[in-house]
């Protein structure tokens, strides 16, 4: 007979970890793995969104101040300002390229951070130059200079810029040109400050090839770009062309702007979504900790239970160990565990019985064999012989007149 308590559930010289640890461990990690990606993919989503919306908004500004920009205007600018001048790289005093500056300052105050250009190809050599941009409006002696006259009444000159506009300064954001643009005059302030480009100056000379074969193309047809980084940070840009009325192209306008703006927005999506990701996610584990409390302790229970009826205790009831309204697959374990004891317990009587009636016909079958040994050896067979020859005498009488036996 197999002895039940020796087996056991699990062995004791192993360290055991709950059903309900394993639980927890395998739930935490399958959140934190969920929660890891949906955190990357919701800040992700967000920004590109952001950069998606703000792309479409500059390609927007692009196309309407490429439609905006005055044809015969900038065909007249280029004819009498047909060359790049270093002593003179902002010549404010032309009427037209004011003008023209003072457009691109109005775009950029109707869409802050913004910073548009306008700029041209030269047939000739079919390298790009730029034409205005919002700053050359507002250099030292400029038509927005503070410090400057303003321009007479009823002059072509622009109005003097209002205070809620940019500043010049670095302040008012980079220039769609690096930082070493022209010398300025001595006496005045550097452009170096600013982040000026002169009037016809290469594009080639501060923008690297990439951008500028994207600004070809911007020549072509509205086209954005990408971000893409410089000194001043990183950006994106759009470009549309000026085209005269017989579809020529003339020029093209610019507008790049910050991606600062985008970090904002990312960082925005982190103070926001990270908290309620990590509320969820302690929620949750919490969940999990009490539903794995309530599953496990009746298992545990049970496990108790069983290992009673391991040891022998066959007459033990299950039926309240798994007090429940709801029966469920434990409940039925429970009974299963109850019939599989009393099964046992049964048999076991049995085969008790069994063995106590196996051993009471191994008794008597020894003791026949003792017997027929004892009945079956010479010696008894000798006894026997005797016994029995002195029974004859004793049964047959003595003869008459015979003579008494000799001893």
């Amino acid at each position: 007979m197999t002895d039940v308590s020796s087996v056991d559930i699990a062995p004791r010289s192993k360290v055991r970890f709950g059903l309900r640890i394993k639980l927890l461990v395998a739930f935490a990690a399958a959140l934190t793995l969920m929660f890891a990606v949906l955190s990357v993919f919701t800040i992700t989503y967000v920004t590109d969104a952001a950069q998606a919306k703000i792309q479409a908004d500059i390609l927007q500004t692009a196309s309407g101040t490429a439609i905006s920009v005055n044809v015969p205007g900038v065909m007249q600018l280029l004819s009498e300002l047909p060359n790049y001048d270093p002593e003179n790289p902002y010549p404010t005093t032309n009427e037209l390229y004011t003008k023209f500056g003072a457009e691109l300052l109005h775009v950029r105050e109707l869409v802050p951070q913004a910073r548009p250009y306008l700029y041209g190809v030269d047939p000739s050599t079919g390298e790009l130059f730029w034409i205005a941009s919002w700053e050359g409006v507002i250099t030292p002696g400029g038509a927005f200079d503070p410090g400057s006259a303003p321009p007479p009444a009823g002059g072509p000159g622009p109005a003097p810029r209002p205070s809620s506009g940019p500043a010049p300064g670095p302040s008012s954001g980079p220039a769609p040109g690096p930082s070493s643009g022209p010398t300025a005059a001595p006496g005045t302030t550097g452009p170096q400050e600013i982040g000026l480009v002169g009037y016809r100056e290469p594009v080639s000379a501060s923008v690297e090839s990439e951008r500028v074969a994207r600004m070809r193309q911007g020549l072509d047809g509205v086209v954005g770009q990408d971000r893409f980084t410089n000194e001043d940070g990183s950006w994106i840009a759009a470009y549309a062309p000026v085209t005269g009325p017989d579809g020529t192209v003339i020029a093209a306008v610019g507008v790049d702007y910050p991606l600062a703006y985008l970090e904002d927005v990312r960082s925005g999506a982190v103070r926001v979504v990270v908290p309620l990701l990590l509320a969820g996610y302690v929620g949750l584990l919490l969940l999990v900790l009490v539903v794995s409390t309530w599953l496990t302790r009746p298992l545990k229970r049970l496990t108790v239970a069983t290992t009673r009826i391991a040891e022998g205790e066959y007459d033990l009831d299950l039926s309240g160990v798994l007090k429940t309204r709801f029966p469920d697959e434990m409940a039925v374990l429970a009974e299963s565990f109850t019939r599989m004891a009393e099964k046992v317990r049964i048999r076991e009587r049995t085969l008790t019985q069994q063995v106590k009636q196996l051993r009471v016909e191994i008794d008597a079958a020894k003791r026949e064999q003792a017997v027929a040994e004892i009945t079956e050896s010479d010696y008894f067979a000798s006894i026997a012989a005797k016994a029995d020859a002195m029974r004859r005498r004793n049964d047959d009488p003595p003869a008459e007149g015979g003579d008494e036996p000799q001893g």
